[in-house]
C-alpha cells in the first residue's frame, strides 16, 4: 500500500509508472469504468495541444490544482487526463488515502 501524496510525487518525479484509475467527466456526467494505464509518465502537454503550445498549456494548467486533476502520456503517444483522488493502484500498490 501506497499513500496518495506519495505516489503523487513519484508521478511528478518523472519516472514511467503504472496506474489504475476510476474514469469520471463531470460534463457528461459519466464514469465509473476502472482504466489501467501502464507505462505512463506525468505530461506538460494538454489533450489535443501540440507540445510548442507553451503560453495556452500555462493557462489550463493553472486549472489542475483547482479540478485536482493531471495529464500522463501514454507510451502511444496519447494524453489522458486523469482525476488525482479516483487513482485506485499506483505501479500494482494500493492507494491508501
Amino acid at each position: 500500500m501506497i499513500k496518495l501524496k506519495e505516489a503523487i510525487l513519484q508521478i511528478r518525479s518523472g519516472q514511467p509508472f503504472d496506474l489504475e484509475v476510476c474514469s469520471l467527466d463531470l460534463n457528461r456526467k459519466t464514469g465509473g469504468e476502472r482504466k489501467v494505464y501502464a507505462g505512463a509518465i506525468l505530461s506538460t502537454a494538454q489533450p489535443g495541444m501540440k507540445q510548442t503550445d507553451g503560453a495556452a498549456a500555462e493557462k489550463q494548467r493553472r486549472y489542475h490544482g483547482t479540478n485536482l486533476t493531471m495529464n500522463i502520456a501514454l507510451p502511444n503517444g496519447d494524453i489522458e487526463t486523469i482525476h488525482t483522488p479516483l487513482i485506485e493502484s499506483f505501479n500494482h500498490k494500493q492507494i491508501l488515502l
